[in-house]
C-alpha cells in the first residue's frame, strides 16, 4: 500500500471515530437531560405520596397511593446513582400509608376482630399487594395469549430494561417488593378462613395481585 493510500485510509478512519465520538457526547448529553427530567417526576410523586401521610379518608388514600405507583412505573429510568436512593424515599412514603391500619394495634393474629374489621382489614391487603404488582392493562392480544406468551413477553420487557441500565437499580427493588409480599402473605393466613361472597371475592382479588407480583418477581430474575 502506498503512504498516499495509507494516509487515505487513516483519514477515513480519523473521521469515522470522530463521527462516533461526536454522536456519543450528544447522546449522553441528551440523556442526563432524560435522567433530570425522570427524577423530576420522580420528585414529586415522592411529595405527593408524602402529603397523603396523615390524610383522613383513609381508603381515598390507599387508592391515590396505587395510582402514584401506577405513575412511577411510568417514569423511565433515573441516574444510576440517585436510584436507589429516590426508589426509598418513595418506598418509605408508600409504607406509611399502608401501615396506618396497623398503628397503635396489635397484630390481627393476637386481637379479637368481627368479621366485618376481618373483611375491611382483607381490602386493605388486596390495596398492598395490588400496589406491588405491576401495572395491569388487558388487551385482545394480552388476553388471547397463553401464560407461557405472557410470560416470554415479561422476560423480553425485562431484558429490554436491563439493557438499558435498570437491572442493577432493579435489584434493590425486587428484593423490597419480595419481602413486602411475603409479609402481606403471612398477615392474610393470620386473618384465618372467612366465608361469604364478600370474602370470596376478596381472597381471589388478593391472589390475582399476588400471582401478578410472582410472574413480574420470575420475569425479572430470568432476565438478569
Amino acid at each position: 500500500m502506498s503512504r498516499r493510500e495509507q494516509r487515505k485510509l487513516w483519514e477515513r478512519f480519523r473521521t469515522a471515530t470522530s463521527t462516533f465520538f461526536e454522536r456519543r457526547k450528544a447522546d449522553l448529553v441528551e440523556r442526563k437531560a432524560v435522567w433530570a427530567e425522570n427524577y423530576r417526576q420522580k420528585e414529586a410523586l415522592c411529595e405527593r405520596v408524602e402529603a397523603l401521610r396523615d390524610a383522613e379518608d383513609l381508603t381515598a388514600t390507599i387508592e391515590a397511593v396505587k395510582q402514584a405507583q401506577v405513575d412511577w412505573r411510568s417514569v423511565g429510568p433515573v441516574r444510576r446513582t440517585k436510584s436507589d436512593a429516590i426508589w426509598t424515599r418513595f418506598r418509605a412514603a408508600c409504607d406509611a400509608v399502608f401501615d396506618r391500619p396497623r398503628e397503635g394495634r396489635p397484630r390481627p393474629a393476637a386481637e379479637v376482630v368481627d368479621s366485618t374489621q376481618q373483611l375491611e382489614r382483607l381490602e386493605q391487603l388486596c390495596a398492598e399487594a395490588e400496589a406491588l404488582a405491576p401495572a395491569e392493562e388487558p388487551t385482545q392480544e394480552t388476553a388471547a395469549a397463553s401464560p407461557a406468551e405472557l410470560f416470554a413477553r415479561e422476560w423480553r420487557n425485562r431484558m429490554a430494561a436491563n439493557t438499558m441500565g435498570q437491572g442493577a437499580a432493579g435489584v434493590t427493588r425486587q428484593r423490597a417488593t419480595r419481602d413486602d409480599l411475603r409479609r402481606l402473605v403471612a398477615e392474610r393466613r393470620q386473618l384465618g378462613p372467612l366465608s361469604g361472597t364478600n370474602a370470596r371475592a376478596l381472597d381471589v382479588r388478593f391472589q390475582r395481585a399476588c400471582d401478578r407480583v410472582f410472574r413480574d418477581q420470575e420475569a425479572s430474575v430470568a432476565a438478569v
